[in-house]
C-alpha cells in the first residue's frame, strides 16, 4: 500500500499540505482545511501529468516500478488528472479566496502546467517544459513550494505579512526543498541522461551534487539559527526548524541503502516535510 501511495505521487502531493500547515501554524495565520485540500489535489494535478510523460523515458531507467505502474494504467495520467485539478479548483472555490491569493495561485499553476507540460519552443522547433532546463527545474520546484507555503497564509487572511518570520521561514524552506531536489535528480541521472534531461546531477555528477547538498543543509541552518528572534514563538519554530533538518539529514547521510528500493528512497525523501507538520502541532 505505501508502494502504492508513493508510486502515485500521492504522500509528494499530501506533503505540500504538510509543509503549507507548519506555515500556518508558524506564521500563526490558520487556513480553511479547503486549503490544504486545494494544495493537496493541485500539487497531485502536477505530479500525475510529468509522470504520465516521464513514464517511456527517464522514469523507465529510474523509477521501473512507477513507470510501469503508469503504462499499466492510463488513466492515472489521462483521467485523474482531471479529476484532481477539478476537485483543486472546487476546493479552492470553497476556501473564498481573496483577489491576491487568486493572483498567486493563479502563478503557482501556470508555473506547475509549465514544469509538467510541453509548452515552451525551443530553436530545434520542439516544444519542451521547464522541466527540461537544466538549471531551471530545481528552481521552479523550489519557488514555487516556497512561495505557496510562506505567501498563502497570509494572503488568503488579507493580513498584514510579519517579514522577518516569512522571510526566515522561506529562507529554510527553499534550501531544504533545494537538497531535497538535487538529491532526487541524483536518483533519477541515469534515467535524465538518456532522456536529455541536463540536471545538476547529470552535469556534474554525484560529489558535487552532494556537495551542494550539504551547503544547501548549511544554509537550512543558518536560516533556522538566525530567524529564531523573529518568532512569536520560538519553542515551536526549534520544533519545527529541527525535525525538518533532522529529518533531511537523517535521509542525507543513509541515502546509499535508501536507493536501493523507489518507495524507499521517495518516503525518506518526503518525511522531513511531515515530521515539520506534526512538530507544529
Amino acid at each position: 500500500m505505501l508502494a502504492l501511495l508513493v508510486h502515485t505521487q500521492l504522500l509528494m502531493a499530501a506533503s505540500a499540505a504538510a509543509i503549507l500547515f507548519a506555515s500556518t501554524r508558524l506564521l500563526g495565520m490558520p487556513l480553511s482545511p479547503w486549503w490544504y485540500l486545494a494544495a493537496t489535489l493541485g500539487t497531485w494535478t502536477i505530479y500525475l501529468l510529468d509522470a504520465g510523460r516521464s513514464r517511456l523515458d527517464e522514469d523507465s531507467l529510474s523509477q521501473p516500478q512507477r513507470a510501469a505502474l503508469f503504462c499499466q494504467r492510463p488513466a492515472l495520467y489521462v483521467v485523474l488528472p482531471w479529476v484532481t485539478g477539478a476537485g483543486a479548483l472546487i476546493s479552492v472555490f470553497f476556501a473564498h479566496p481573496p483577489i491576491e491569493a487568486i493572483g498567486l495561485l493563479a502563478a503557482l499553476g501556470a508555473c506547475g502546467i509549465a514544469y509538467a507540460v510541453p509548452l515552451l519552443p525551443s530553436r530545434s522547433g520542439n516544444f519542451r517544459t521547464l522541466k527540461d532546463i537544466a538549471l531551471l527545474k530545481p528552481l521552479t520546484i523550489c519557488l514555487a513550494w516556497t512561495l505557496g507555503a510562506a505567501l498563502l497564509p497570509w494572503l488568503a487572511n488579507t493580513s498584514l505579512p510579519t517579514w522577518p518570520a516569512a522571510g526566515w521561514l522561506g529562507g529554510l524552506l527553499f534550501f531544504l526543498l533545494l537538497a531535497d531536489t538535487l538529491l532526487l535528480d541524483l536518483r533519477d541521472a541515469e534515467g535524465d541522461e538518456v532522456a536529455g534531461v541536463s540536471t545538476f546531477a547529470v552535469r556534474f555528477g554525484t560529489r558535487p551534487t552532494h556537495a551542494a547538498v550539504g551547503l544547501c543543509l548549511i544554509a537550512a541552518a543558518f536560516a533556522f539559527v538566525f530567524g529564531t528572534p523573529t518568532f512569536s514563538h520560538p519553542k515551536q519554530w526549534h520544533r519545527v526548524g529541527l525535525a525538518a533538518l533532522g529529518g533531511f539529514t537523517l535521509a542525507w547521510l543513509f541515502w546509499p541503502p535508501l536507493r536501493r528500493t523507489e518507495a524507499g528512497t521517495a518516503s525518506a525523501m518526503m518525511a522531513w516535510r511531515f515530521l515539520a507538520a506534526f512538530s507544529a502541532l
